[in-house]
């Protein structure tokens, strides 16, 4: 009798009897692991997990696949776009790093979310080192397709503009003169 009221109750949806789900595997013990490959995109489990990590436990994951001599072009698109993101606002030296190889990354998505997290991380502070290292980036030869700018040179441009200062003012401009595309988004920017 009490199974019939049981599976009636479940028939009616008054009662759901509920699979207690597994604890996620500790994703810490995951990524000092041998299983753990930089090389695979991110899943959206571990890259939550990452993004809301201490930065300092990234720091130390970082130095330790520095030291098997992994830089930031051996990790997956997924995870280099993760890099940049934890160190847009992060001055030591080994964020700096990571910000540097971002702008000379073979991914346009990277150079493109590294130039833009470059003008937000210098916002403001007439930066004339990292306006050098912007024209730097904006002369790579992969930022061009068939000859034309691809719009990573518009995002270099843009971040000259917000680290601001008088250099930086006049490399962009002298930048943006190479052709009409960056001209007129430069004229555009300036207009702002």
């Amino acid at each position: 009798m009490l199974k019939l009221v049981f599976y009636l109750m479940v028939a009616l949806g008054i009662f759901v009897p509920t699979r207690l789900k597994a604890h996620p595997p500790n994703l810490k013990e995951k990524f000092n692991s041998q299983s753990f490959s930089i090389r695979q995109p991110a899943s959206k489990e571990d890259w939550l997990f990452f993004m809301q990590s201490e930065q300092n436990w990234r720091k130390s994951l970082w130095k330790f696949f520095s030291k098997r001599n992994h830089q930031l072009k051996d990790w997956s698109w997924t995870w280099r776009l993760a890099w940049i993101r934890v160190c847009e606002h992060d001055e030591d030296q080994w964020c700096s790093r990571i910000m540097y190889q971002g702008l000379f990354d073979r991914a346009l998505i990277v150079r493109a979310k590294t130039a833009n997290s470059w003008g937000r991380r210098f916002y403001g502070t007439k930066n004339k080192k990292a306006g050098k290292i912007l024209e730097k980036a904006f002369h790579l030869s992969e930022n061009n397709r068939k000859g034309k700018p691809m719009f990573v040179k518009n995002r270099i441009l843009f971040a000259l503009k917000n680290i601001g200062g008088n250099s930086n003012q006049i490399l962009g401009k002298q930048l943006a003169s190479s052709r009409a595309e960056t001209q007129s988004y430069w004229n555009n920017l300036q207009k702002k």
